[in-house]
């Protein structure tokens, strides 16, 4: 069972009606986080202290509720919150559930300075202060105003540290087997350094909580700090985001997850950490007027301003594009997942319109790829007529026949789902030798040869026009270059998470190679490239024309297409269409097992 300590409660609290009713309101805490915080966890305010499910902010918006569900049942998060949106507090509310109801739980919290460290305890004490007696375990309270500790009589403690010159990451939490820990400003930190020092001991530590049906979790909480910030970008940048989670994306106050065997399964998808990524967008919970006032306070300054306000990781000073581009490249905030041949997965951001000219960029990695530092295969849908991303896909799939029938399958949803015209689609695919190895598949295949063959974009090569486009060391500026035109010009045109990530990370090398920084890849910027570079080259052949307006033809939208794959009569197209849909899941059997572990903790409690 994933989750021993979620499974305990569920389904059972009818069987406690004879208890009194502070053990049934002890129990329901403990096996329930968010009832415990939103019922009993108070914060100070200028009028005294109130529930923080009666702040202003809890009200706005899912986020705080959604962390909170994410460290109990996923165990690995990170909070990405601007500044004064109480992410501190929300920490100290999680970890105080965590020591005050279970025995023997060794928790740390570190931070940048000393200074936070303090405010951290400071902000548990509070907490636990203002407490009902009936839920309070003991304390084991130092008279000290400068405690840097907090310790409970249950055996349950929270040991604290400061990075400074005298701690560095390497040495923080030395010889602690900790299974709850809390890194704040991570990204100001060296995470590098500190996974490696802590992330044995803890991995330890947790494997035993949760074996013995102890809560544990690991929370990385910061505002950004760049894209060369010791590796917590690296890590935020294969994190699971939240909207994937939820049933409802779409609504703002939906905290219901998806059914636990779908929530798994996307956290363990290829590329994936296994962290929950909870962004919280200024604009969720606060107004312009406040929005207006941080800038004064932060003196206008635009880089500060990006990072601590909008959320946005700004290049290095070696990044091709400037902070105010990288700002400006925003996310879609929808999308419609398509599954293709082998579970390969493509996300659509914008609606498809027939009367369009698309263009599909690919980029091949190489077929033995199979290590986490290898290349990832990539792929854009461009818009030619409106000159805007549509779609992208990333995946690392070692078999090159794989990713061609991919492929294939994607064309084909094109012209007989969205009713494309197989002459409004050009598949651009680089000249090497993955690439043509890709081709060549694509141009035998015994039933789509010929529609590939249609489709495929050829380059003029001396006085030869061949399939593919040729990269050489001559051209390959020309290619990026055309890409990052456009994204200086255009940025609200890239809209994908993965492109405008690559983009970020984008560098001019020493000796003028433009390339991903050391670490990160830049397969969706060259998939997208190819796209881009074609489309100038078609409308510079005459067979293709330039913009068109935005309500030029009829659109498919994104939901449509849903919907022409749910009702689409054919077997065959049902198995070949799959999208991801909200579904109910069937859970009695394990209802069942909840109620039977619960029965036994009651016992055990009695007794």
């Amino acid at each position: 069972m994933k989750n021993k300590h979620i499974a305990i409660l569920k389904g059972a609290l009818m069987q406690i009606d004879n208890l009194s009713y502070e053990v049934q309101e002890y129990m329901k805490c403990k096996y329930n986080p968010l009832y415990y915080i939103e019922n009993y966890v108070r914060i100070p305010t200028q009028g005294g202290p109130v529930l923080i499910s009666e702040a202003g902010l809890w009200k706005k918006t899912n986020k705080y509720r959604l962390a909170i569900k994410s460290a109990w049942k996923f165990r690995k998060v990170i909070l990405l919150f601007p500044r004064q949106t109480g992410k501190t507090t929300l920490n100290d509310a999680i970890l105080s559930h965590t020591l005050n109801f279970y025995d023997g739980i060794q928790a740390g919290f570190v931070s940048i300075d000393k200074n936070r460290v303090m405010d951290f305890i400071r902000r548990l004490q509070f907490i636990y202060d203002h407490l009902p007696i009936f839920l309070k375990t003991p304390q084991k309270r130092s008279l000290s105003d400068r405690v840097t500790y907090f310790k409970l009589l249950n055996g349950s403690q929270l040991h604290t540290s400061g990075v400074s010159g005298n701690v560095s990451e390497s040495e923080v939490f030395r010889g602690l087997s900790l299974s709850n820990l809390i890194i704040d400003e991570a990204a100001f930190l060296n995470m590098n350094d500190l996974l490696t020092s802590v992330g044995p001991a803890y991995s330890k530590a947790s494997a035993e909580a949760i074996k013995a049906g102890k809560p544990s979790a690991l929370i990385l909480t910061t505002t950004p700090n760049g894209i060369n910030d010791g590796g917590f970008y690296k890590i935020m940048s294969n994190a699971t985001p939240i909207e994937e989670l939820i049933v409802d994306p779409k609504d703002p106050l939906c905290d219901k997850l998806k059914p636990d065997d779908e929530c798994f399964e996307i956290l363990n998808r290829e590329g994936r950490n296994g962290y929950v990524l909870v962004k919280l967008n200024w604009w969720e919970v606060f107004d312009n007027q406040w929005y207006n006032q941080q800038k004064q306070l932060l003196n206008f300054d635009k880089r500060r301003i990006a990072q601590e306000i909008d959320l946005v990781f700004l290049g290095s000073s070696t990044s091709v594009l400037s902070d105010d581009i990288i700002a400006r490249m925003k996310p879609a905030s929808q999308y419609t997942m398509k599954q293709l041949f082998n579970n390969i997965k493509i996300h659509f951001f914008n609606d498809l319109d027939p009367e369009h000219v698309y263009i599909i960029g690919v980029d091949v990695a190489a077929s033995s790829a199979d290590s986490q530092a290898a290349d990832y295969s990539a792929l854009v849908i461009w818009d030619a007529t409106l000159n805007r991303q549509v779609a992208e896909l990333k995946v690392r799939e070692p078999v090159l026949k794989n990713y061609g029938y991919a492929i294939i399958e994607l064309i084909k949803f094109l012209i007989k789902v969205v009713n494309i015209p197989e002459w409004n689609l050009k598949l651009v695919i680089e000249r090497n030798s993955f690439g043509l190895g890709l081709i060549e598949h694509l141009l035998y295949d015994p039933d789509w040869g010929d529609l590939m063959a249609r489709v495929l974009y050829k380059s003029k090569i001396r006085n030869d026009f061949v399939y593919g486009v040729q990269v050489t060391a001559a051209n390959r500026p020309l290619i990026i270059n055309a890409l990052l035109q456009l994204v200086n010009e255009k940025p609200e045109a890239i809209v994908g998470p993965e492109l405008i990530k690559e983009l970020q990370v984008l560098e001019q090398k020493s000796n003028g190679r433009i390339e991903a920084a050391r670490g990160f890849h830049d397969d969706v910027v060259f998939a997208a490239s190819h796209a881009v570079y074609a489309r100038k080259d078609l409308i510079k052949r005459g067979e293709l024309e330039g913009n068109a307006d935005e309500n030029y033809g009829p659109k498919v939208s994104l939901e449509q297409i849903l919907t022409v794959v749910k009702t689409d009569d054919s077997e065959d197209e049902q198995a070949e269409l799959q999208v991801i849909e909200h579904r109910s899941n069937n859970l009695e059997a394990e209802k069942r097992d909840r109620q039977l572990e619960f029965e036994k903790a009651i016992l055990n409690i009695l007794n």
